[in-house]
């Protein structure tokens, strides 16, 4: 008997780290004021927005969406809102969600953020998180799309808004982050072409055809974010953030990427001021 439960037990730890290798990366909330962020770490700052240009089936134009206004739309984020009191939502506010971002670190050891999917602080333009310090590569973006399935209904999923999970792996670039210090990666912004269409006879839908990444480009945008942090996040230490920016640009679609142009806009909000000792936490 004793043998059958130790061989039990073996078989449940070895099950218990079998999972846990299939899910190695690290994910590290979002960081706000409420957050007790040690000096033995390190704050990383970095601007996430994507836009995307589709086809309006109504009027048949080309328009564009800018992840910035998703939270402009206040009656669907508070049908979304588990408390209307809090943050965490019931599902993502698009059919473009949850973002991961892989870091990877000379052991292979990786770590990341998400952004776009069930929290609205996550649809904000400025990404703050805590992360260990030393070397890391961002080496791969991963997203969760939406749209029609070609194949039909296959079992329970809803054929007309299937999940599908993209990765788009490449270098976009490493960053030596420092113990005690803020360090701004620059704004990352996705552009994305989509092509809808209206789907049945008698209750036409708006349905995604198909959705394709145009271009990821990061620019350096620190005096900006520097100066819409003071106005916005007026107990984030600014004055401490070092800029380690690195422009880049890769263009996958090159006529689709003409058509775009730049825009911009930040979430606001007004917190309480907690005091902390700076000696041992950065706010």
């Amino acid at each position: 008997m004793k043998s059958v439960i130790m061989s039990c037990s073996k078989l449940l730890f070895l099950s218990v780290w079998v999972l846990a290798g299939c899910s190695s990366t690290v994910f590290h909330p979002v960081v706000s004021q409420q957050t007790p962020v040690s000096r033995d770490n390190a704050l990383i700052v970095m601007g996430v927005t994507w836009v995307e240009i589709y086809n309006d089936t109504e009027d048949a134009l080309d328009k564009k969406q800018y992840s910035a206004d998703l939270l402009k739309n206040e009656k669907s984020v508070r049908k979304l809102l588990v408390d209307e009191k809090g943050t965490a939502l019931n599902g993502a506010l698009y059919y473009l969600s949850r973002f991961q971002f892989h870091f990877e670190n000379p052991a292979e050891e990786e770590h990341g953020f998400i952004r776009f999917d069930r929290d609205v602080r996550e649809y904000e333009e400025i990404a703050i998180h805590e992360f260990s310090p030393g070397l890391v590569q961002l080496v791969n973006i991963e997203i969760e799309q939406r749209h029609y399935n070609e194949d039909g209904q296959i079992g329970d999923v809803d054929y007309r808004w299937k999940k599908h999970r993209i990765e788009y792996k490449k270098d976009y670039g490493s960053w030596d982050l420092q113990a005690g210090r803020v360090s701004y990666l620059g704004h990352l912004r996705m552009y994305f072409k989509t092509r809808r269409f209206v789907f049945g006879l008698l209750t036409p839908e708006e349905l995604v055809k198909q959705t394709q990444l145009v271009a990821i480009v990061i620019e350096d945008r620190f005096d900006e974010v520097k100066q819409r942090l003071k106005n916005k996040k007026p107990w984030f230490p600014v004055a401490e953030m070092v800029n380690q920016a690195r422009p880049a640009k890769w263009i996958f679609l090159q006529d689709a990427f003409a058509e775009f142009q730049q825009g911009a806009g930040l979430e606001t909000g007004k917190k309480k001021i907690i005091k902390r000792n700076k000696k041992k936490f950065f706010f």
